[in-house]
């Protein structure tokens, strides 16, 4: 239950975060060094993505092992 409460919230963070400012978080056209945050936000999101698909393939093979 205290998972789901988590998840919840940061989605609901995620969704409040995406909504201010037009939709554009991070201005990635190089102004104030915004294409540099950019790119570090990038690689940060694919490898949160990554170790997602790796989590859910390890657990996934756990549950069919018992």
């Amino acid at each position: 239950m205290r998972t789901r409460l988590q998840v919840l919230l940061l989605a609901g963070a995620v969704l409040l975060l995406a909504s201010c400012s037009d939709g554009q978080l991070i201005n990635a056209g190089g102004e104030n060094g915004g294409g540099g945050l950019a790119f570090v936000a990038m690689c940060i999101m694919i490898f949160v993505f990554i170790a997602t698909l790796f989590f859910v393939d390890k657990v996934r093979s756990r549950k069919m092992d018992e």
